[in-house]
């Protein structure tokens, strides 16, 4: 009788980008965003950029699978509630972040992430209307 060694673990999507080209996609779509015509009014309110994104980053690290010491909490429904966040941004921002990424990474790394993005997108609309009703 054969043994069945299980097939290697497909590494994590944080993993397969890089700690270093997460930066660089982050730090690329902020300086676009903070100029669009749509999206930069609400960026506004942003004064440190260099904080914003290392913050976000940490985000997206571990939304993306990635593991970090740091434990930070982020509270996304209030935050894109009082910057005016809509079903019409979020398609904006999926728009210029899937641009972005096109830049940097593979059409199947790409896909993985923006998969994620639609689900968190739809979540983070369904939690702002919540918001909205309070």
């Amino acid at each position: 009788m054969k043994s069945q060694i299980p097939p290697p673990q497909k590494k994590m999507l944080a993993d397969r980008i890089g700690r270093d080209t997460l930066n660089e996609i982050l730090a690329d779509f902020y300086e676009q965003a903070k100029f669009h015509p749509l999206l930069g009014a609400s960026f506004e309110k942003v004064q440190d950029w260099s904080e914003h994104i290392n913050h976000i980053s940490h985000f997206w690290w571990a939304a993306l699978g990635g593991s970090s010491d740091i434990r930070l909490r982020y509270d996304l429904t209030e935050k894109h509630f009082h910057a005016g966040f809509s079903s019409g941004l979020l398609i904006e921002w999926k728009k210029l972040f899937g641009s972005t990424l096109s830049k940097y990474l593979s059409e199947d790394i790409q896909y993985e992430w923006l998969k994620l993005i639609e689900i968190m997108g739809e979540k983070l609309l369904k939690q702002n209307a919540r918001y909205q009703q309070n």
